[in-house]
């Protein structure tokens, strides 16, 4: 230990190891109850950490908090109990540890020093936390830990106890956001962005899993088997799984107040297994990492296993120019397009449907998705998929047929056309070499005489 080698120190410590500066500092550090000063001496009872990407602050859930930051008078601190506990490590050794949220606020400068309260669920005043109950107390925070902005000082968490004085809510984990800036109370920095519902409907009250946050704290990812998010506080976005099953990732945009999930297969259809906990989110917070056992997140994953992806947010297309007018001497509408090193060509049909022809290697896999401006309110959608393969040595031709799913096949009627790009993806039997290559395509609802598309 940095303060002197010891074998009676208690398990569960943090240290913060400054590569450059070649030195170790102390976090889980004991607080003399007389002065409230910080000491060197070892606290620990820490369950793993967090780091702020700057490196100056350091959160995690442990106990012991009774000897390492302040209660107020009326709390009863149990050594065994887990609490959010956060230090500023780059304010030096007499950084105090603090509290992120609970029961009691001992950040509110108006709460009288030496008073004593009775901490219920529902009384209010300045001594009061932001929780209804210990942020431990209704279900288990062990194996959680609060993210970090990357100078540490905003943090979201996860906990079971409700917002003061709602004292009733369901018991799963939701979503908090604080700040820790000087001067701040747990009360007014913190916001409550999930709510589960009183109950056994998994589509509102089953817990979060995890919560990881991008480093200018606009983002948050989550990981939950929810699929209605009932706090006003987060508006849902894009198409809810329509029944719960796997734990989803969520993508959380504090600054539009969004939420919106980020698993789905490769079809754009729902994903067939869990996303696991503990995900990670780059810096700007536009790409984020994942565990599953979901098969169908990526075409061609037959490994039965446990894969890590990376999921991208991108801007949405705008809706595409018009298809050319066909041409004359009888000819249909065909494209053709080349991409690394496959070939599709693409005719309209009568009915809606767009057949496809692929023209591949070697023996694999081919998947067609079809994407358009579609649906209420209007934006790109996928309307219709296909997929075959191709079992020859050498280069073969697979067809697909294109047709949109019955939800959009009304607006085709109605609309009489809808352009939009078929993207194709290719794997080989093989090695799994991928190519890939997109087609402008339109779905119509009629076809002129000799196969061409009607004139306007």
């Amino acid at each position: 230990l940095p303060a002197g080698a010891g074998v009676d120190a208690p398990p569960g410590q943090i240290f913060v190891r400054d590569r450059i500066a070649d030195s170790t500092t102390l976090v889980t550090a004991k607080r003399d109850l007389g002065s409230g000063a910080m000491t060197a001496l070892p606290a620990g009872g820490a369950a793993g950490a967090a780091i702020s990407a700057d490196g100056t602050t350091v959160a995690w859930a442990g106990g012991n908090a009774g000897d390492q930051t302040r209660f107020l008078g009326g709390e009863t601190p149990d050594s065994n109990f887990l609490y959010y506990l956060w230090r500023r490590i780059a304010d030096g050794p007499a950084a105090p540890t603090r509290r992120i949220t609970g029961l009691a606020d001992p950040d509110d400068p108006a709460c009288p020093q030496g008073s004593s309260s009775n901490f219920d669920q529902t009384s209010t005043g300045p001594c009061y936390g932001p929780l209804t109950d210990q942020e431990a107390n209704r279900s288990s925070i062990s194996g959680q830990l609060p993210a970090l902005s990357g100078d540490g000082r905003t943090v979201a968490f996860l906990t079971g106890a409700g917002p003061r004085p709602r004292a009733f809510t369901g018991p799963g984990l939701d979503l908090y956001v604080t700040r820790m800036d000087p001067g701040l109370t747990r009360k007014a920095a913190t916001v409550e962005l999930t709510r589960d519902t009183v109950g056994t409907d998994a589509a509102t009250a089953s817990p979060l899993g995890s919560v990881a946050m991008s480093s200018s704290g606009r983002y948050l990812a989550v990981t939950t088997v929810r699929t209605e998010f009932v706090l006003p506080a987060l508006q849902q976005v894009g198409e809810p799984r329509v029944v719960p099953g796997p734990r989803e990732l969520y993508l959380i945009d504090r600054e539009t107040g969004t939420i919106e999930r980020v698993t789905r297969s490769y079809s754009e259809g729902d994903i067939g297994a869990d996303v696991l906990n503990g995900v990670t989110l780059s810096a700007d917070g536009s790409r984020i990492a994942f565990a599953s056992f979901a098969a169908n997140l990526f075409f061609g994953d037959a490994n039965q296993t446990v894969d890590a992806f990376v999921a991208e947010r991108v801007a949405e297309e705008p809706p595409g120019p018009p298809p050319p007018p066909p041409g004359s001497g009888g000819e249909s509408s065909i494209e053709e397009d080349r991409g690394p090193s496959i070939a599709v060509r693409a005719r309209e049909k009568p009915g809606g449907v767009v057949e496809l022809t692929v023209s591949v290697p070697a023996a694999g896999g081919v998947r067609a998705v079809a994407r358009a401006a579609a649906g209420r309110p209007r934006r790109q959608r996928t309307l219709a998929a296909a997929s075959g393969r191709a079992r020859g040595l050498s280069r073969s031709k697979v067809k697909l047929l294109l047709r949109p799913v019955a939800r959009y096949r009304p607006e085709l009627r109605r609309r009489g056309v809808i352009a939009g790009r078929a993207i194709v993806t290719y794997v080989a039997a093989r090695g799994g070499r991928r190519a890939s290559a997109t087609r402008r395509i339109s779905f119509r609802q009629r076809l002129g005489k000799g196969g061409r598309a009607p004139r306007r």
